[in-house]
């Protein structure tokens, strides 16, 4: 019994420490990204924005209402509540809408597990299962909108020839136990 509490005990140790690495390698490839941008402003290639909180994992926990019923009369034999962990990624990043030269702050929050693939197409991206993504924005009077999509972008733009850091990431997500692939990757 104590063997397999310390099997336990090492592997959550292994999958924390994994997730640790994800973060650090997203959030010095992000501070590299704001770097580039304050010093080259007019060939910055990407949309412009202003780190509000660094990524982030977080615990969180799914609750669902779980009833099982009978197979053969269908009547209801129990209801209870299922509790499922999740590991949430987040970044906050501020942006400027071009059209009214306002600001607003953008919130994105995605579970690990629903990450399929990781793409290029000028701006590094996670891809994920359909409406996974979710995205608040609060405008400078307070207003805010939520929605969701299936894109996490991770503001990755102005390094060109960089599928290692796909590999990388790719790596760090399968050594903590979720399977992506890389998609396609253009500059």
């Amino acid at each position: 019994m104590r063997f397999i509490l310390l099997v336990f005990c090492l592997l959550a140790h292994f999958c924390f420490s994994q997730e640790q690495e994800i973060i650090k390698i997203l959030n010095d490839e992000i501070q590299k990204e704001v770097r580039y941008q304050k010093n080259n402003l007019e060939y910055f290639p990407g949309e412009k924005f202003e780190l509000v909180h660094r990524f982030a994992i977080k615990d969180s926990i799914l609750t669902v209402n779980v009833i099982q019923v009978d197979s053969i009369t269908f009547e209801q034999t129990a209801e209870y509540l299922a509790q499922t962990p999740l590991q949430l990624l987040s970044v906050v990043v501020k942006r400027k809408n071009e059209n009214d030269n306002t600001y607003y702050t953008e919130k994105q929050e995605v579970v690990l597990s629903k990450i399929k693939r990781i793409i290029k197409d000028i701006n590094i991206i996670f891809e994920t299962e359909p409406n996974e993504v979710k995205v608040i924005t609060i405008d400078e009077n307070g207003n805010k909108k939520i929605i969701t999509r299936d894109l996490f972008f991770l503001y990755l733009s102005s390094e060109k020839h960089n599928e290692y850091l796909a590999e990388t990431i790719i790596d760090y997500f399968k050594k903590a136990g979720y399977d992506i692939e890389k998609g396609d990757w253009y500059d």
